[in-house]
């Protein structure tokens, strides 16, 4: 039997009728009318509510893992063997991030960095000095 997933995240995109649906277990990310939402949350009570989703939208849903077959309890192991596989992988290889710069107006919904805000407009603006990015060609793995 279908269900909601217990890890969708549903953000509202404030300018429109549409929300930005995020799939935090598979990493799918779609954008989706307000209707499909609150068909979803509705669906999290009451899974019934589900076959008020048009059938090619439920197998894009069900495809992108939105809506799953796995009970709680199933889609719980997978999450783990997930996670235990990235922290396996993440023990094996390295992995850098460059950041050239914070300059960023922090205002996507999902924003996890806006509390960098306070260190001021200064420090944001401040760039990737010619020295490290010489420094980072000269990294070998």
């Amino acid at each position: 039997m279908l269900r909601v997933s217990n890890f969708n995240i549903y953000l509202d995109m404030k300018n429109d009728d549409n929300y930005l649906l995020i799939q935090g277990a598979r990493g799918a990310f779609d954008i989706v009318d307000k209707s499909v939402v609150k068909i979803l949350e509705q669906a999290l009570d009451d899974t019934e509510r589900l076959n008020g989703l048009e059938e090619d939208i439920k197998k894009v849903l069900e495809k992108r893992g939105y809506i799953t077959e796995l009970s709680e309890e199933d889609e719980f192991i997978f999450i783990k063997k997930l996670c235990k596989g990235i922290n396996e992988r993440g023990r094996k290889h390295l992995s850098i991030t460059l950041m050239p710069t914070y300059n960023c107006n922090f205002r996507c919904e999902y924003c996890f960095e806006r509390n960098l805000q306070k260190n001021g407009e200064e420090w944001l603006n401040k760039k990737m000095s010619p020295e490290i990015v010489e420094g980072t060609e000269k990294v070998s793995i």
